[in-house]
């Protein structure tokens, strides 16, 4: 380890250690998407970081202790909360739906375990650690989420007015699933590669198809206006697609197999993206650009993690060794994404993370200001 990484870690440690007090004494509860922070962090370190020798160099490796000190924070969160069980499970799981946004604290786990093997091999034992964990409350999510899909597909609420709220979230368990996929056979190798991960491919793919499914169903039969019923959330329909054939890839699957997995997930990718791109334009009518655009929400980080993991996927498959090589439009496009998505997911996360701080600031003024009122 250089001194500058060195001395990095140790301002790091401090940081997260300061951090973590304040969660405690002043009791701060997170979002139950806020694990999608995490995500999208560690998805863009093992998506876009890994095309540029800079980034995956002299940036990768600080990068994944802020993320290792990121998911600290988010745990520690979540632990202090946890004190009040009532109100911890009021707050995470208090629906059927709201409930699978948990999964991004599961996916959180995964895809920073994900970072350690591509970054600091140096520290892997943390690797397995994280990746036990993650497979632990995996588990639990998996139990929690069974329960709910059956609710969803039987459409036996708890509130009738979810039924307006279903969107591409219900995927994360899809996502979750492929995940384990991906960590168990880059830390566990052959001994995982085999029966283990078909069962769990076969069973992510089952998620995503009945969710898939259940997404659409509810779309038709109650008549949703976009502007009303659209939900950002909806972006994992891609995403979690994305995530399946990343995991098939690493799992061996041939590239016919991917890249027909790859083709499905780029036509979902520009169908949902097309209603991104209207809905948007109906919050700026609605709305104005102030709050129409630039307001700030955990679950924005669901697209940062959706395109960077469209771009990972895209990495991982070499279109040359398939039959879809010789489809010049596909060729063409998937040309572009290798040649220029990682500067989109690059700039999409520093937009994100500049809402962000502009409404946290904005946040702690209005703080300040209501206590000098008072």
């Amino acid at each position: 380890m250089s001194i500058g990484l060195f001395l990095f870690v140790i301002i790091t440690v401090i940081l997260t250690v300061i951090a973590s007090i304040i969660i405690v004494k002043k009791n701060i509860y997170i979002p139950t998407f806020s694990g999608a922070i995490a995500v999208a962090f560690g998805i863009m370190i093992n998506g876009a970081f890994q095309q540029d020798y800079f980034l995956k160099r002299l940036i990768g490796p600080y990068a994944v202790y802020l993320l290792v000190s990121l998911l600290i924070i988010i745990v520690l969160s979540n632990l202090n909360e946890l004190r009040s069980k009532k109100y911890y499970l009021n707050h995470h799981f208090s629906d059927e739906i709201h409930t699978f946004a948990a999964g991004t604290y599961v996916i959180a786990f995964f895809t920073v375990t994900l970072s350690i093997v591509k970054e600091l091999r140096n520290i892997l034992i943390l690797a397995y650690v994280l990746f036990i964990a993650g497979c632990i409350i995996y588990l639990l999510y998996l139990f929690i989420s069974v329960k709910n899909y059956k609710a969803i597909w039987q459409e036996n609420y708890s509130k009738k007015i979810l039924m307006y709220n279903l969107n591409g979230v219900i995927l994360l368990v899809s996502v979750a699933t492929s995940y384990v996929v991906i960590d168990g056979s880059l830390l566990i190798g052959k001994f995982f590669i085999g029966s283990a991960d078909y069962v769990l491919l076969i069973l992510s793919s089952l998620f995503y198809i009945a969710g898939l499914y259940m997404i659409i169903r509810n779309y038709i039969k109650y008549k949703y206006k976009i502007i009303d019923n659209w939900k950002l959330g909806n972006v994992i329909i891609h995403g979690a697609l994305s995530t399946f054939g990343l995991a098939c890839i690493i799992a061996g699957f041939s590239s016919n197999i991917t890249g027909f997995i790859w083709i499905a997930a780029l036509i979902l990718f520009i169908v949902v993206e097309i209603y991104e791109v209207v809905f948007l334009i109906k919050r700026i009518q609605y709305f104005g650009v102030n709050k129409g655009v630039l307001v700030y929400s955990t679950n924005q980080w669901a697209r940062n993690f959706t395109f960077g993991m469209f771009l990972a996927f895209s990495i991982m498959f070499k279109i040359k060794d398939s039959v879809y090589y010789k489809i010049n439009p596909l060729d063409f496009i998937y040309n572009l994404i290798f040649s220029y998505g990682k500067y989109i997911v690059i700039v999409f996360f520093i937009v994100e993370l500049i809402i962000f701080a502009h409404y946290n600031i904005n946040k702690l003024n209005k703080l300040k200001i209501y206590d000098g009122v008072d």
